[in-house]
């Protein structure tokens, strides 16, 4: 990442293409130019890129006959998935801009900021109101980068590389069957089945997917709700339903004091029923599970048989 800031400049238009790479020199920046979803993606895996901006609406590959909001929706999802991880701001430490020139994609706008993207610029770039040159400055300064030099460490800050923490010796297994009670939702810890509500179940399968992503295992409140007080107050209901059905002094997360929540060590996610998931009829939860099947797509579909628990340490 040496030299100036590089942007990953998604926009299958070739001339609008053009007149953002040119738009960008004359800011001092370079790019990337990925004209499709699949070309995008592998640079996301590649990296070398300080921020994204996003045209909405791309074509999936180069055989695409049409664009469509759709590619774009689903390469913002693959990019939060690589790039999770926000700084003590609350703020992504890799800033997603959108675009978009179409009123009729208001709404997917509105998904794609809900959804993990940061900002959204008008097209074309030239109308942007704040000015395009704010709303890139804007985004390097959220996410700690307002010199180039910091770039390379915040962007393996932002992919968490490092490895979420190993399960401790005699970690207390968790079995997520997905059986219904009612409005409840099954887990097992160790041999007791526990019914969580609804919204600790969301919770819990944030956590999980939070430590299979490959990084150090944090997801940050604001992506646990709606608002970050929502996140919070989830992780607590979370233990408050949960905690009775462990053994005595078992932690089940971790705060980072940043805004940061992990599962604890002494969690450790010894099954996943993603397809039982998948079939609950929840969006978020089938989102969730969707993404787990990716992340581990060999994990081991039914729950371990009932034994007895391994001893823990004193």
């Amino acid at each position: 990442m040496a030299g100036r800031h590089t942007v990953l400049l998604v926009e299958d238009e070739p001339q609008m293409a053009a007149e953002l790479g040119e738009l960008l020199e004359s800011l001092g920046h370079e790019h990337l130019h990925a004209p499709t979803k699949e070309d995008a993606a592998r640079l996301v895996e590649e990296g070398g890129f300080c921020y994204v901006l996003l045209d909405l609406q791309i074509k999936a590959n180069r055989d695409s006959i049409k664009a469509h909001v759709e590619a774009g929706q689903s390469l913002l999802e693959h990019i939060r998935e690589r790039y999770p991880r926000r700084n003590g701001e609350g703020q992504h430490r890799l800033q997603v801009l959108v675009m978009s020139g179409h009123a009729k994609e208001h709404y997917y706008v509105v998904k794609a900021l809900q959804d993990g993207a940061d900002d959204f610029i008008t097209k074309p770039v030239g109308e942007s109101k704040p000015p395009f040159k704010d709303k890139i400055q804007d985004a390097l300064r959220r996410s700690g980068r307002e010199k180039h030099e910091a770039c390379e460490a915040v962007t393996r800050e932002a992919r968490a590389g490092g490895g979420a923490a190993a399960p401790a010796e005699g970690a207390v297994p968790l079995a997520i069957t997905g059986l219904q009670d009612g409005k409840r939702i099954e887990v097992k810890a160790g041999d007791k089945a526990v019914l969580l509500t609804n919204a600790s179940f969301l919770m819990l399968l944030s956590l999980v997917a939070g430590r299979l992503r490959g990084g150090e295992g944090w997801v940050h409140k604001n992506d646990l709700g709606a608002k970050a007080e929502q996140g919070w107050k989830g992780i607590s209901r979370l233990k408050e339903e949960l905690a009775p059905h462990l053994p005595p002094r078992t932690a089940i997360t971790e705060n980072d004091k940043s805004g940061g929540y992990r599962l604890h060590a002494d969690l450790e996610v010894a099954a996943i029923d993603t397809a039982r998931l998948a079939a609950i009829g929840d969006a978020r939860i089938e989102k969730l599970a969707a993404e787990i099947g990716r992340l581990q797509p060999a994990a081991p579909q039914e729950p371990p048989p009932s034994g007895p628990r391994r001893s823990r340490r004193s």
